[in-house]
């Protein structure tokens, strides 16, 4: 493949650019924290 060198390079920082997302995200706390920490009510006899 001619650009796999290419796509390589990209797919490398992806991951370190999530990375660095998720450290940023989980150091959050008070009104900033991540918002997977938050319940949602779900109402009575809502299938799941």
């Amino acid at each position: 493949m001619a650009l796999g060198h290419e796509k390589t390079d990209v797919c490398r920082l992806s991951i370190g650019y999530v990375a660095w997302v998720y450290e940023k995200a989980d150091s959050l706390n008070g009104v900033h924290r991540p918002t997977a920490s938050i319940s949602i009510p779900i109402p009575r006899g809502t299938k799941i």
